[in-house]
């Protein structure tokens, strides 16, 4: 008898299930695609060159904004690194402006842990986005020292893999994605009529 793969004959036996897994699916990716585009329609055709405290003020709560930060101060004492997957690491590490009157998180995902000696820039390029209190609550349980920087109400998050590029990306995923995740019922049942008719389900 001819081996079905776990996922494939669960939905083979249960098409609703599938179509429920679809519909979900569907659901979520429409979303990413459509907050995708709205990040498109807001970011200029090219990132704003601006210091770190002008960044800073830049943007208010909730919004965001497409960023070149430039004389960065990095906090070579304060990274701390997340293991994603076998082939994955994000790096956060703390940075400053000139006069100390900034607190910002730069995220990096790359293939290895990032070192602070390759952090020769002082300009870098990136979404930028106030710091929540919550967040701003738990970095110390996460491994950052924060006291060089108390008092500080300036507090500013750049995810430097985030951008023009990034949203554009994540419009095609939902553009793709969502119709497949609608396909999926039909999809099962046409699986479940070819098993059957094979007799291996």
């Amino acid at each position: 008898m001819v081996a079905i793969p776990g996922l494939l004959r669960l939905f083979a036996q249960y098409p609703k299930l599938g179509g429920l897994f679809g519909l979900v699916a569907a659901v979520a990716f429409a979303y990413l695609g459509f907050v995708s585009w709205n990040e498109v329609q807001k970011m200029p055709d090219a990132p704003i060159n601006v210091s770190v405290t002008q960044a800073a003020a830049l943007v208010n709560w909730g919004e965001s904004a497409w960023v070149t930060l430039q004389h960065i101060q990095w906090d070579c004492e304060n990274i701390v690194h997340s293991y994603v997957s076998r082939r994955s690491y994000r790096t956060e590490i703390l940075f400053t402006d000139e006069t100390n009157s900034v607190l910002g998180v730069a995220l990096f995902s790359r293939s290895k842990r990032l070192s602070c000696a390759e952090l020769t820039d002082t300009e870098l390029t990136g979404v930028l986005s106030r710091i929540e209190d919550r967040f701003y609550e738990r970095m110390p349980a996460r491994g950052f020292n924060l006291t060089r920087y108390n008092g500080t109400t300036m507090r500013v998050h750049l995810c430097t893999f985030c951008g023009r590029d990034n949203s554009t990306l994540g419009v095609i995923c939902g553009l793709v994605m969502a119709p497949l995740g609608l396909s999926m019922y039909p999809l099962c049942l046409s699986l479940r009529k070819h098993y059957l008719a094979k007799g291996i389900l």
